[in-house]
């Protein structure tokens, strides 16, 4: 059986199991905390294989003079999304308003967004092997450690003589291919643990108190996530590709949609992007080690939407007055600037550019009025985290020197 028909069966019997079943239910409970598991073993797979094939891909790109040419072009073609989806957000929000939210804050949340420093400080700790016993949960994936090292090797692999780091470099190709198996096979068994993490999702989303409150904004969300998905992008496909039928090679993604719907987590979807981008688009690793990690790290144009939209909407919900010009232009370029300054942010990167943009604004005291959309955090994760694969899917194809799609 494919993988999408697997993924796709998997995420139907999971939903029919947290519908059909009382909230109560030993399952239930069971597969919550068992989706937790699932979440960690797909990290833990994950981070090995875009290391290992994150150093071949350098020393391949560098040995062919294309490393920082190919940096480049990933760093523009990222701001060209991130700029498009910022259109189409702030041109949604202003022709379909999902209408006000009820201001009403309990608890303030605090969001942890390293700084510019900080970052760097994660980059080069003082001990290079402190790197593999730091944070990887969740909500902080210090991948960027990993990434740095990996470029490094990278590079030395190529300035070095062949003869002195050839057995290196071999045995680290080995091992990117080992992982890249691992990976294949788990999602050979993918109907088993999609069912469990989308009955885990559904049921966060159950528990959703006044879900009827976040019904425009969800419904909004959704309309336009449909049209990139199904209007945008595979425009922009069919005229990278070669004018092929993009929607034939979407129906190959769906293992990647659907794992970043129920989860919201964008290094754990990396898993499946890295498979189909291999497997079934047949682009080139030389080029994929690369760029999925780099695109998953600062390539985040779903998040720049979600920004925009689910802001616009806090000021509505604090002012009766109409929104001016200049403060839609700032939101825009703020939420665009604010999507590369994300890259620890895996899960919930919409909420840390939320609180980033509210911490940012300066007026009406709107300082901590992120938490008034708390209720409706698993959806706009889900949101931001699909867009933002779907966006790294199609850069990563117009990448590829080949189009073999």
């Amino acid at each position: 059986m494919k993988t999408s028909v697997q993924v796709l069966v998997g995420a139907v019997l999971g939903a029919l199991i947290a519908v059909l079943l009382p909230a109560d239910n030993l399952i239930l409970t069971f597969i919550t905390g068992l989706s937790t598991n699932l979440l960690l073993i797909g990290r833990y797979i994950v981070l090995p294989l875009m290391f290992f094939s994150l150093i071949v891909s350098v020393t391949q790109l560098q040995r062919d003079k294309l490393l920082v040419k190919n940096s480049f072009k990933l760093l523009a073609l990222s701001a060209i999304f991130a700029l498009l989806l910022v259109i189409v957000g702030i041109t949604s929000s202003l022709l379909f308003s999902p209408g006000q939210i009820p201001v009403v804050i309990d608890g303030i949340q605090s969001v942890s967004v390293p700084s510019f420093q900080e970052l760097l400080n994660q980059s080069f700790p003082g001990n290079i092997f402190s790197i593999f016993q730091g944070n990887f949960d969740g909500e902080n994936n210090q991948f960027i450690p990993f990434f740095v090292l990996a470029i490094i090797l990278g590079v030395f692999f190529t300035i070095t003589t062949r003869e002195e780091i050839e057995p290196t470099f071999n045995l680290v190709d080995s091992l990117s291919r080992l992982f890249f198996k691992i990976n294949e096979y788990f999602f050979k068994i993918s109907y088993i643990w999609v069912a469990i993490l989308t009955a885990a999702y559904v049921i966060q989303i159950k528990n959703i108190l006044d879900i009827t409150i976040f019904l425009p904004l969800t419904i909004m969300l959704g309309t336009i996530t449909f049209i990139v998905l199904f209007v945008i992008y595979p425009l922009i496909f069919y005229f990278v590709s070669g004018k092929k039928n993009p929607f034939k090679f979407m129906f190959l993604e769906i293992p990647t949609l659907i794992s970043t719907i129920i989860t919201g987590d964008q290094f754990f979807s990396s898993g499946a992007v890295i498979l189909t981008q291999k497997r079934e688009f047949k682009i080139k690793r030389e080029y994929s080690g690369y760029n999925i990690p780099l695109l998953t790290l600062f390539s985040k144009a779903g998040t720049a939407l979600v920004s925009v939209i689910t802001f616009i909407v806090i000021l509505k919900s604090y002012s009766s007055l109409e929104i001016t010009a200049t403060q839609i232009l700032w939101v825009g370029v703020m939420s665009f600037l604010i999507s590369f300054c994300l890259p620890t942010k895996m899960v919930g990167s919409s909420i840390a550019s939320l609180f980033l943009l509210c911490a940012l604004y300066g007026y009406g005291g709107i300082e901590d009025s992120f938490i008034i959309l708390s209720p409706s955090f698993p959806i706009l994760a889900s949101v931001s985290t699909l867009l933002n694969a779907a966006t790294i899917i199609i850069i990563n194809t117009i990448m590829d020197p080949d189009k073999r799609v």
